[in-house]
C-alpha cells in the first residue's frame, strides 16, 4: 500500500489558474500533479531529493503554499 503525503499546493505560473500539487511518494520519489480539469491530470514523477523536487515545483507555480502552514 502506497502512502502519499501532500507537501505543497499552488497555481500554475503559466495561467495562474491550474491547481498544482507536490506529493512525497517515499524513497526520494516525488510527484508534481497539475489538475487540467476535473477529468484530466498531468503528473510528473521525480526521482530526486526533497530540495530538488521543491525547487522544480517553485519554478512551476506562482506561490508555494505548504500544507499545514497557516496563512495570515
Amino acid at each position: 500500500m502506497k502512502l502519499y503525503n501532500l507537501i505543497a499546493t499552488g497555481k500554475s505560473s503559466l495561467d495562474d489558474v491550474t491547481p498544482m500539487e507536490l506529493w512525497n511518494c517515499g524513497n526520494y520519489k516525488y510527484e508534481i500533479t497539475a489538475w487540467m480539469n476535473k477529468n484530466f491530470t498531468e503528473i510528473e514523477v521525480l526521482d530526486t531529493s526533497y530540495e530538488n523536487a521543491l525547487e522544480k515545483f517553485r519554478m512551476m507555480v506562482n506561490t508555494v503554499n505548504f500544507v499545514g502552514e497557516e496563512t495570515q
